[in-house]
């Protein structure tokens, strides 16, 4: 009985651990989500403000 209970014991410290672990790696995870968007966000911002310009450049190519 004795050492099914330290198994069981030990089962449970484990699981706990894994737990931290998995819990730290979600947290980098979400971080990464979050800063990724951002980065997502102002290339997109960066490309519309290049298509702007490129369509300025065609106005003054049409008008010459």
């Amino acid at each position: 009985m004795f050492t099914a209970s330290e198994k069981l014991k030990q089962e449970y410290r484990s699981l706990q651990e894994e737990y931290r672990s998995l819990r730290s790696e979600n947290g980098a995870l979400k971080l990464r989500q979050t800063e990724m968007q951002g980065e997502l966000a102002k290339s997109g911002d960066h490309n519309t403000l290049l298509e702007v310009e490129v369509s300025k450049l065609n106005s003054r190519c049409e008008v010459h």
